[in-house]
């Protein structure tokens, strides 16, 4: 299946030398064949018509996984392998000159498999293992009636303001405002997914032998694609997000002793079976958006987003030449990639950094709820009251204590007078 890029969100730009030209013909045969018994399909990631068949793939839903094997003069790729092929490629040497692989893998709950012969051939530790092997989060049941959240949020403020005002410790929730340890809950469950659905940043650092594992979630701005396709929060899947408009998508990045770096993420729809609305098509876009700019730049292909700086990353591109510039690109690379995976800038800029950054909105929109609220008129005047109670106070105190200074000065004059006159 072929997609429009028409609708591609800014730094996704198409490549000009890579989709301009459909008429042109493929590339020769792959001359890099790990596994001389058995096809692995890996095609020349320097070959623009492959680009152009891989740009298309990572833009599929029913994409399941990648490998790219990389060094500074060659690139190969190949998608959606069975376990049994991603087992012998790594029971299989690579060539020096492809000195670091990259493991991508969607929909990990379909692909168990795979994980466990991860697991063996790293040696993860099992719990890692059993919360990258989560079940997907569950679907959530949306009351048929809308809830007051703002006067519920208003009864909860002023009862924490009258407790406080009286010196009390906060009264407890209502038992429907916590969960209770039930068979569904998920610090009982273990299921990942679930677990992490329910706070804004969590991160998970486990470490082995040979591999470093980072898990965290990442928040992704989708509100040009809703306002864009005039739909609603439920449409994108964004209703019950921490932010309005945001879609978090958990990602596990691991970075093992043989230079290769591990990608796993969440599926953000999990049970759409891969048949996505074009609302949520875009929004999968957008979260793979950093992911398949890291992809293009491990191929030397030219690219017409390199007038775009941001884009330029030095994985298999550097400018200098030296002996003491190349003698560790082999070491460097592992970790450039494990970095650009994770640090998302343009994710973070759209989120965070401008002007119309929904934490920023969201803040002042909060800041202007409470200052408004009843509750809080309440509290100011309390604490204007008990202010000038402690100044009128403190106003006491200091007359007492300058009174009390000048009798005792008076007291002290006078019994140097009566020393001078004896």
């Amino acid at each position: 299946m072929n997609y429009d890029f028409t609708d591609t969100l800014p730094g996704m730009e198409r490549s000009d030398s890579a989709f301009t030209n459909p008429q042109k013909p493929k590339s020769e045969a792959s001359m890099y064949e790990p596994l001389p018994d058995q096809p692995t399909g890996f095609r020349n990631l320097d070959q623009a018509d492959v680009l152009e068949d891989s740009v298309q793939l990572l833009c599929t839903p029913t994409s399941r996984n990648f490998i790219v094997d990389f060094g500074d003069e060659e690139a190969w790729v190949t998608f959606d392998q069975p376990a049994e092929t991603v087992h012998s490629l790594l029971e299989t040497s690579r060539p020096s000159t492809l000195h670091t692989r990259w493991i991508n893998i969607w929909y990990p709950f379909l692909q168990r498999p795979l994980l466990e012969l991860l697991a063996q051939q790293y040696d993860f530790s099992p719990r890692l293992l059993a919360l990258m092997s989560s079940d997907p989060r569950r679907m959530r049941q949306y009351p048929s009636q809308p809830v007051a959240v703002e006067k519920r949020t208003e009864d909860i403020l002023r009862r924490s303001f009258e407790d406080i005002e009286k010196g009390l410790s906060s009264s407890p929730l209502p038992a429907t405002d916590t969960s209770s340890l039930s068979s569904c809950n998920p610090a009982r469950t273990g299921n990942l997914y679930d677990i992490v659905d329910g706070v804004w940043h969590y991160t998970s650092l486990d470490q082995g032998r040979s591999y470093l594992c980072l898990g965290f979630n990442s928040l992704y701005n989708v509100h040009a694609v809703e306002a864009g396709c005039g739909v609603s929060e439920e449409s994108t899947g964004t209703k019950d997000a921490p932010l309005p408009h945001i879609k978090r998508v958990w990602t596990w990045l691991l970075i093992c002793a043989d230079k290769t770096v591990i990608s796993i993420n969440e599926d953000i729809y999990p049970y759409s079976e891969g048949h996505l609305s074009h609302p949520q098509h875009l929004v999968m876009m957008e979260t793979r958006r950093n992911l398949m700019n890291v992809f293009r730049s491990l191929s030397k292909v030219e690219d017409s987003r390199e007038a775009n700086p941001l884009v330029l990353l030095p994985i298999r591109r550097r400018l200098g030449d030296t002996k003491e510039e190349t003698a560790h690109r082999d070491k460097d690379a592992p970790g450039l990639l494990f970095y650009y995976l994770f640090e998302n800038w343009f994710n973070s800029y759209s989120l965070i950094t401008r002007r119309e950054s929904r934490y920023g909105m969201e803040l002042e929109k909060l800041v202007s709820t409470v200052l408004f609220l009843p509750s809080f008129a309440k509290l100011t005047l309390s604490s204007k009251k008990k202010c000038s109670r402690h100044q009128s106070f403190i106003t006491s105190t200091s007359c007492m204590v300058l009174a009390t200074n000048s009798e005792h000065s008076n007291a002290t004059t006078r019994a140097t007078s009566d020393l001078s006159i004896e």
